[in-house]
């Protein structure tokens, strides 16, 4: 592919010649040179490659801001915030299940996976300790969401 690209650049920057054929162009003569003057500007860096990890964590942004996603994601995030600034539900948590939920970091993608798999993975915990707590939980529907997401 890189070979037949540089071909193409290559023919792409011979300058035309004049003659009389010039003058009697046809149509399709007219599109062939648009397009190689289209390729002039599309000119690609074969020696940049983009970092994987970083288009990832583009990819990953661009969901989690999604409308349905980020609902999703802030409720998840206040209640593991109302279970970790409580050390009587940390308490709770850990006494019946033996775990605590993990809170996220926003610039590390991976860290919002594992909140919302442990989330998950403590639902029933969860869902009891905030009920006993008088605390909003996540809605049956939301918890399907949230197992799509993770």
């Amino acid at each position: 592919m890189v070979a037949a690209f540089k071909q193409t650049t290559a023919a792409a920057e011979e300058p035309p010649s004049s003659t009389e054929e010039d003058s009697h162009m046809t149509e399709s003569d007219s599109e062939a040179e648009t397009e190689i003057d289209d390729l002039q500007y599309q000119k690609i860096d074969v020696n940049r490659t983009p970092c994987v990890v970083h288009t990832l964590q583009l990819v990953v942004h661009m969901v989690h801001n999604e409308a349905s996603v980020k609902k999703i994601l802030d409720k998840a995030r206040s209640i593991v915030n109302l279970f970790c600034k409580s050390s009587i539900t940390t308490q709770k948590l850990w006494e019946h299940c033996g775990l605590i939920l993990l809170n996220n970091c926003l610039t590390c993608w991976s860290s919002t996976f594992n909140m919302i798999a442990r989330l998950l993975k403590l639902k029933e915990s969860v869902c009891q300790i905030a009920n006993n707590m008088g605390w909003d939980s996540l809605l049956p529907s939301e918890w399907q969401k949230a197992h799509i997401i993770a």
